[in-house]
C-alpha cells in the first residue's frame, strides 16, 4: 500500500514565478504600441480640433467685421485672432498647402472673407512617423477629407 503525504511547503515554485511574470511581460509588450499609437492620435486630434476652433471664430470674426480676418499658422504655433500664440507641442510641426503651394512649413496666413468663405487648405501635422492630415471646405470651414497614419 502506497502513503500519499500532503506538500509541507506552502507557496510557489520558481516555475510558477517564472512563468506568471514571462505572460505578464508579454502582455506589456503587446500593448505598448499600442498605446503609444493612442497618444499620439490624441495630440494630433487635439491640435487639429484646436486649428478648426480658431478658424471658426475667424470666419465668424470676418463675417461680422464685414472684412478679411487673417489666422497666422507657423511651424510650431497657431496665432488666434485675439493675438495669443499657442505653441504646439514638441517635436510637432504644422505643414500647410495652398492651391498655389505644396506642402511648406514657413509661416502663413490663412484667409478668411467677409463673405464667409475661407481661402482653400490642407493641413497637415506631424509628430515623428504619426500624422494627420485634413482638407479644409473653403464654403464651411470644416475638414473635407481627413487622412492620417499613427
Amino acid at each position: 500500500m502506497m502513503i500519499c503525504r500532503a506538500r509541507s511547503s506552502v507557496g510557489y515554485t520558481l516555475l510558477e514565478v517564472s512563468l506568471t511574470i514571462s505572460i505578464g511581460i508579454l502582455i506589456l509588450l503587446t500593448v505598448t504600441p499600442a498605446l503609444g499609437n493612442f497618444i499620439n492620435e490624441r495630440k494630433l486630434r487635439a491640435i487639429t480640433k484646436l486649428i478648426l476652433e480658431c478658424a471658426a471664430e475667424a470666419r465668424i470674426a470676418a463675417k461680422q467685421q464685414g472684412k478679411t480676418v487673417i489666422l497666422a499658422l507657423g511651424k510650431n504655433e497657431i496665432q488666434t485672432l485675439n493675438g495669443k500664440h499657442k505653441s504646439l507641442p514638441k517635436n510637432m510641426k504644422l505643414l500647410l498647402k495652398t492651391e498655389a503651394t505644396e506642402w511648406t512649413t514657413t509661416k502663413s496666413n490663412w484667409m478668411f472673407f467677409p463673405s464667409g468663405i475661407i481661402e482653400p487648405i490642407s493641413l497637415r501635422l506631424e509628430q515623428g512617423a504619426a500624422w494627420i492630415e485634413m482638407d479644409i471646405d473653403p464654403l464651411t470651414g470644416m475638414a473635407l477629407e481627413e487622412r492620417y497614419s499613427f
